[in-house]
């Protein structure tokens, strides 16, 4: 193996052209851990003048495994050699064959992660153009579990990091990012969040570690000093994403960092300090809780909230002594509160199902603890007035159920029966048709109640969680559509929710499900979660709700999540017994 020698540096002067390679591809056909074998293809630069060949090295870092001063770090990088040829291809090449080649660095160290990149590089008139402007690695990731990579993951990040603390040499604020969808997971266990006094992690502060099916939004908060680099790390196997903080002489350290990367850069909004990073930066609003102002409908909760409109209603529910109510609110954010009607239609429940569409707001089912009474009427508000769409010919009474409206279609699943039974059945009820029953098949969820339901703009109506007859509580997600049946989307064994009931969810518009809160045997939560792919656990600093169950949540045109009322478990008191609305999304 010809190790690093011949070093050089190369600046692109006034009329040079570039000459490094380009549309490096590599098609990995070992699967196995630590080998990497497989095809390798490249396009040569347009101007091949004193071009001499190429070299291939596989690295940690997209630095080459070159430390500070030039000097080559063998616990890096890892040379690759062809078959015949040593470790330089001539300049005829535009392609070979990688034989099984160990992914190690040639020089083992303990606490480095095992090369990454694939970086082709272009030899012009004997030196090697590692560091030069005039040929730049051509770099591409190396996920080692076999498959094709031609381009670098980490330039569609969408990474902010919104710095909220004012003092000098601290930092505490909201960081986001994005791992691509195609993002390979396999020997990744989590990732490490820290800040350092350059790429390399010198001198780094404490570590957030993180599950790797990562949150959208979390808090970080630390006291760095005069450290200038933000750092998420993969704990075994991907890329890190590195930021530069840059905090101005007014200590306002809100920081939207751009890429180093070809292309188009976004517009930056003012008072901001601007940095390289092997990342697109996104300037995004800061995400996070608001408390809503305007005098509150009374405390409560087992009611139920839809939004349609811009308005977020809310009907019945019990007081923290059970006693049901019959009352219709709506918000608005221009408005705030209005008492809609006082009683004029359905009769006072809990425990029903709520939602809105197309101007109209339904509720179905629920129960009255007071008589002991459980219902399955169907009613919805138009205009100033209640109508009743169905006195029960439909889904046999129940509360506690699962429901959703999909495009003009009133979904039903499961709840809790007359007769204290826990259900399973699914039903539709559309204008025209009235109910239908669907039949059951071999795949199904089990009898629950007490979980939360959405539909998407596909059709697909979707279940998470609850709890069965014997009070095992759930976290499993589901979704239905016509032509499929159900569908186990997430068993909810790998990072989720925990098992809970009394939940609250909504979906927003680009297919994402949300969910709130809720409550197990041992526990009250006030966690929130958005299913997308896969589950991720959103946060932010600031405000944020209290934990609770039995509260109501719907989801605004803006992609705002709104919560109200809930309780957090004690029987007695109205201090546990909540009226407050709260919505998380941009400021």
């Amino acid at each position: 193996m010809w190790l690093l020698a011949g070093f050089g540096m190369m600046a692109l002067a006034a009329g040079e052209t570039y000459r490094g390679v380009t549309n490096v591809v590599f098609d990995d056909v070992n699967q196995a851990f630590g080998i990497l074998a497989g095809h390798i293809s490249w396009t040569p630069p347009s101007d091949m003048t004193d071009v001499d060949g190429y070299r291939f090295l596989i690295t940690t870092n997209a630095d080459g495994g070159i430390v500070y001063g030039g000097t080559p770090d063998l616990s890096r990088l890892r040379e690759l050699e062809h078959p015949g040829l040593g470790g330089v291809l001539p300049r005829t090449y535009t392609n070979f064959t990688l034989a099984e080649t160990l992914r190690q660095a040639i020089t083992y160290a303990p606490d480095i992660t095992p090369p990454r990149y694939l970086q082709v590089y272009t030899i012009i008139d004997g030196q090697w153009q590692y560091a030069s402007e005039l040929a730049p690695s051509a770099i591409i990731p190396i996920y080692d579990r076999g498959g094709n990579f031609s381009t670098l993951p980490f330039e569609t990040q969408h990474v902010v990091f919104a710095d909220a603390d004012p003092r000098c040499g601290y930092v505490g604020g909201g960081l986001s990012f994005v791992v691509p969808s195609d993002a390979d997971f396999t020997y990744i266990s989590s990732w490490r969040v820290y800040f350092a006094e350059d790429p390399m992690g010198t001198n780094p502060t404490s570590t957030v570690e993180l599950p790797f099916a990562l949150s959208n939004f979390f808090n970080v908060s630390d006291y760095i000093g005069s450290r200038s680099v933000l750092i998420i790390a993969g704990a075994t196997d991907t890329g890190d994403i590195t930021l530069s903080i840059a905090i101005d002489d007014a200590c306002s350290n809100t920081t939207i960092t751009t890429s180093s990367s070809p292309g188009s850069s976004l517009p930056l909004p003012g008072n901001t300090s601007v940095g390289e990073s092997n990342a697109t930066i996104a300037a995004v609003p800061q995400v996070g809780w608001l408390l809503a102002s305007g005098v509150a409908p009374p405390e409560r909760n087992s009611h139920a909230s839809a939004l349609d409109d811009g308005r977020f209603w809310v009907f019945g529910g019990a007081d923290y002594e059970g006693r049901e109510k019959s009352d219709l609110w709506h918000y608005t954010v221009e408005a705030a509160w209005t008492l809609v009607d006082e009683g004029s239609g359905p009769s006072a429940r809990s425990l029903h199902s709520a939602a809105a569409a197309a101007g109209r707001f339904w509720i179905f089912g629920g129960t009255q603890f007071s008589t002991g009474l459980v219902l399955g009427d169907l009613w919805y508000f138009e205009g100033e007035a209640w109508v009743q769409a169905d006195a029960g010919s439909g889904p046999s009474p129940r509360f506690s159920h699962y429901s959703a409206m999909a495009p003009n279609r009133l979904w039903v699943f499961g709840g809790g029966g007359s007769d204290f039974s826990v259900l399973s059945d699914l039903w539709h009820f559309t204008p025209d048709v009235g109910w239908t029953s669907l039949p059951g098949s071999e795949t199904w969820p089990s009898p629950r109640y007490y979980g939360a339901a959405e539909a998407d703009s596909s059709g697909r109506f979707w279940i998470f969680g609850g709890a069965n007859a014997g009070h095992h509580h759930f976290n499993d997600l589901w979704h239905f559509t016509v032509e499929a049946g159900w569908t186990l989307v997430d068993a909810g064994s790998g990072f989720a929710p925990s098992a809970r009931g009394g939940c609250s969810s909504a979906m927003d518009a680009a297919g994402r499900f949300w969910l709130f809160g809720g409550y197990d045997a041992d526990a009250f939560f006030e966690d929130l979660w958005y299913f997308m792919e896969a589950w991720f656990w959103a946060d932010s600093p600031g405000l944020w709700p209290g934990a609770r169950t039995l509260h109501s949540s719907a989801m605004d045109a803006l992609g705002r999540f709104w919560l109200f009322g809930g309780t957090n478990g004690t029987n007695f008191g109205s201090c546990c017994t909540m009226n407050d609305l709260w919505y998380f999304g941009p400021e």
